[in-house]
């Protein structure tokens, strides 16, 4: 997997944190998020992240495509020893633009996975379905965001320092209807860790 564009903040150590988790990398791959142009900026303490994407959108009519996606493996490393049972909760935001016409509809979903241990905790799995009415008023571009989070469970981390990689994959759908036009795009993925207990 060919990594991201990055600009990590220089200098950054897991003392800079209270929390025993942070991010230290994303790597990037698939059709909607190219790494070489889709920038990614992690903060100073890697407890948040934020991909720009120009290349992650649906649509319906010339020079649009009916599906995408986009995958984000996210290095996390942990900086406490724990021979107990540690739940990170971790939040997604999606955010974009969208102009359909009236009878399009579409959706946007994510799945995760967790290596080279750890689980995800249970979580519902949303769905951001859209229609002409999501974007504001019909024939103009409007903003659109859409929210998911879980809980990542690891049980005993060996020492500092160990490293656990969360994988996920965003995946954005179109309805093809002959004579009918529109696009929808996700221009941002926002990453943030929202604090750490017991599972």
């Amino acid at each position: 997997m060919k990594p991201a564009a990055s600009l990590l903040f220089a200098g950054l150590s897991l003392s800079q944190t209270t929390s025993p988790v942070a991010i230290t990398s994303i790597a990037l791959s698939g059709p909607g998020c190219p790494a070489a142009s889709s920038p990614v900026i992690i903060s100073r303490d890697g407890q948040s992240a934020h991909i720009s994407l120009s290349s992650f959108s649906v649509g319906s009519g010339p020079g649009t495509v009916p599906s995408n996606s986009c995958t984000f493996a996210i290095s996390l490393l942990y900086s406490s020893a724990s021979t107990t049972c540690t739940a990170t909760h971790f939040g997604f935001t999606y955010s974009g633009t969208g102009k359909v016409d009236e009878g399009l509809t579409g959706s946007l979903h994510d799945a995760f996975t967790v290596a080279p241990k750890g689980a995800i905790g249970p979580h519902l799995d949303p769905v951001f379905a859209w229609d002409s009415g999501t974007f504001g008023t019909a024939g103009q571009v409007g903003p659109w965001s859409f929210a998911s989070g879980f809980a990542v469970e690891v049980d005993d981390i060996k020492g500092s320092g160990e490293e656990i990689v969360l994988t996920g994959t965003a995946f954005m759908d179109s309805e093809v209807i002959e004579g009918k036009n529109g696009e929808v795009k996700t221009e941002r993925i926002g990453i943030t860790i929202g604090g750490t207990g017991a599972c």
